[in-house]
């Protein structure tokens, strides 16, 4: 990107990255005239060779030319601080300090290099080392708004975003056209929930600021995030027409014209980008996306691939490539058995550290991309037998073998686990448990698209179906097959109604670079009410597979548990839920009458008249998925009966609460300002 009006720090967290880069930039300094006389023309010359390199945003070259002027002239301030500043932009932010430091030497108390260093400080995570640099600028110019504004990204990372916007504002009042100011105060709100005065001081950047790229890039992202596709366009077609080379605002442009359905101009306009940066793997993410809903599968995969080989660790990326797998390419494909494959050893890998839960995740992967994978469906059903349920271990081997796959060793574990089956509950009952059809709460799942992630356009439906994926694991609920896209609230609700479902929920989630956080919000079917919020956060690598799967397992452990009472001889009764669903011998159960059961409307539970509760059951041996136990009837008649519903009520269920989250996503945005 040309112009030094938008650097994006590709390593750090998005929010970070929007902040700093602006107020860096913002504390760039000129060559002064006294210094430029002073000094041999070589360096001078090669010192402006510098300061064209960089507002170009070609880092190696401005590296290449400050060392130059450097060699020419040992101190030569204003080269140091262009060197620090362009290792900044590198990511090179221990090579920046030491540049820094040595500038410091030819003028210790320069302002410019205090606030530079803070910012330097924020990025590494040394906040208190930042804050007494902001503090120190302060107390020589209690008005430095940099350093005002330094102080107020330090808030941010504390998680006092509201604090933090009081400073800003406090800022403003100083430079009321301060650029770096109003768009932090506008990120802030808009990050606070508060829309209209983040447009307020969107509008004001415009007003004061009509030829910034930066500008006209914050205010096309501000409308893009609030759906207004038309003004989000405007912009960011004047941001490129004022900085041709801003890779960031034709990624965003293409991924807006994505959203609009105009594949054909989303291609056109990130082609050239891919042209001069063939290793931008968002940029052909976008492209790949807009392949593929164009029609052309071929160029999808090849732009997918490219972007997979460029950020191996994309999640998104990989899950994209494997549902576009999945829908274009035949069960055999090469592709889809090297994708299975890679899960599976994903899945090994977690198995040899007993993480069961994750592993199972990842066998089901690989058998959904390659549905003959023998290897595969004979680990997934293992994981069944590690975690203690050797008669879920059989009945899976048997549905194995009866989709036609063969293999010498289900076989045998087959005949062998078949004898293990006597003196069970299950074998007294004469049930087979595996293959009862428990009656699991029916929950809807819905997402409202086109609201989660501007670095993957579209990806909200890939990432819903993995949760989806990710439910299926957990035996108390059954998420239908509804179709999950939702336009809004309204439709949503309206949806699960007349399914009749008796939950639904809403889906949605907001990433950064290097941060990942989904929310689940779970409503009453019935009557469209809120009852349970879920949300959890995660950096790092497989965070999306781990925040997905926490909450996934909050959901499951809020959700109430039912049964039903299979058969019944005198006092004692089985019922179709055991171990594998946390029971065990000794825990009693209410017995209610058939179809009395009911659901609380003010918070997730069972409702029930106390006239309809028959008896209770105390467990008394419990297999995997029955149980059986003693009866004790309420009355002198005894009115419990085969049909009749069981409900396990324990006490302090832990419930997921990371409401709070972390800053990362916003101090992301933040750090790009400049």
């Amino acid at each position: 990107m040309g112009g030094g009006e938008n650097v994006c720090i590709k390593s750090l967290p998005k929010f970070i990255t929007a902040f700093l880069c602006i107020l860096v930039v913002g504390t760039a300094v000129a060559v002064p005239p006294s210094q430029a006389f002073a000094l041999p023309g070589d360096a001078v010359d090669l010192y402006k060779q510098g300061q064209n390199a960089l507002a170009e945003n070609n880092f190696y070259l401005a590296v290449e030319k400050y060392k130059a002027a450097l060699a020419v002239n040992p101190n030569y301030l204003d080269a140091y601080k262009g060197l620090a500043e362009s290792f900044y932009f590198l990511g090179e932010y221990d090579e920046a300090l030491r540049n820094i430091e040595a500038a410091k030497r030819l003028s210790r108390n320069d302002i410019m290099l205090l606030n530079f260093e803070g910012r330097i400080w924020v990025v590494k995570g040394s906040l208190d080392k930042a804050k007494a640099l902001f503090q120190q600028v302060l107390s020589k110019e209690p008005n430095n708004i940099e350093a005002m504004t330094g102080i107020a990204l330090l808030d941010v990372a504390a998680g006092r975003t509201r604090y933090a916007a009081s400073q800003c504002e406090e800022a403003l009042r100083l430079n009321p056209t301060h650029r770096v100011t109003l768009l932090t105060l506008a990120i802030l709100n808009e990050s606070m929930g508060d829309t209209a005065t983040a447009e307020k001081y969107v509008e004001l950047a415009l007003k004061y600021h009509a030829n910034s790229a930066l500008v006209h890039f914050t205010a096309g992202r501000f409308y893009y995030d609030v759906n207004n596709q038309y003004k989000a366009e405007s912009h960011l077609k004047t941001a490129l027409g004022l900085d041709g080379e801003f890779e960031d605002a034709r990624i965003l442009l293409g991924n807006l014209y994505i959203l609009m359905k105009s594949y054909s101009r989303a291609i056109e306009v990130l082609r050239p980008l891919l042209n001069v940066r063939a290793d931008n793997a968002f940029a052909y993410y976008s492209l790949g996306m807009a392949y593929w809903y164009s029609g052309d599968a071929t160029q999808a995969l090849q732009s997918l691939e490219r972007a997979q080989r460029l950020k191996p660790d994309d999640e998104i990326i990989k899950l994209t490539l494997e549902q576009l797998s999945e829908a274009e390419l035949p069960m055999l494909d090469e592709r889809r058995i090297t994708y299975a494959k890679q899960r599976f050893s994903q899945g090994q890998l977690f198995e040899g550290k007993n993480l069961y839960t994750t592993a199972l995740l990842e066998y089901r992967r690989a058998v959904m991309l390659n549905p003959m994978y023998k290897d595969a469906h004979f680990a997934l059903a293992g994981i069944y037998r590690k975690r203690g349920f050797p008669m879920k271990y059989l009945s899976t081997l048997v549905a194995i073998t009866e989709k036609n796959i063969v293999d010498r060793r289900i076989q045998d574990d087959i005949e062998y686990y078949r004898t293990k089956t006597y003196g069970t509950v299950a074998e007294k009952w004469q049930l087979d448990q595996h293959n009862i059809v428990i009656k699991s709460l029916a929950v809807s799942m819905f997402y409202l698209p086109g609201r989660n992630s501007s670095l993957h356009p579209t990806s909200d439906g890939i990432v819903a179906a993995y949760f989806k994926d990710v439910l299926d694991g957990f035996d108390k609920m059954d998420v239908g097959k509804t179709e999950p896209v939702a336009a809004n609230y309204e439709q949503a609700f309206r949806t699960a109604r007349s399914d009749k479902s008796d939950y639904f929920l809403i889906f949605s989630f907001t990433e950064s670079e290097r941060s990942f956080r989904a929310t689940c919000m779970l409503y009453l079917s019935r009557t469209g009410t809120e009852l349970a919020r879920f949300s959890a956060e995660r950096t790092g690598n497989d965070r999306i597979r781990d925040t997905l799967l926490r909450v996934g397992n909050s959901l499951s452990d809020t959700l109430p548990l039912r049964g039903v009472l299979l058969k019944k001889q005198f006092d004692n009764g089985v019922i179709d839920i055991g171990r594998i669903h946390g029971l065990e011998e000794k825990k009693v159960l209410l017995i209610v009458k058939q179809g009395r059961v009911g659901l609380q409307t003010d918070k997730v539970g069972f409702t029930y008249q106390p006239g309809d509760v028959v008896g209770e059951l105390t467990l008394t041996k419990v297999d995997e998925a029955v149980a059986e136990g003693a009866i004790a009837k309420k009355s002198f008649y005894d009115y419990a009966a085969a049909g009749d519903e069981v409900l396990y009520l324990p006490q302090g269920i832990p419930k997921l609460d990371e409401s709070a989250g972390s800053p990362g996503s916003l101090l992301e945005s933040l750090m790009i300002l400049k």
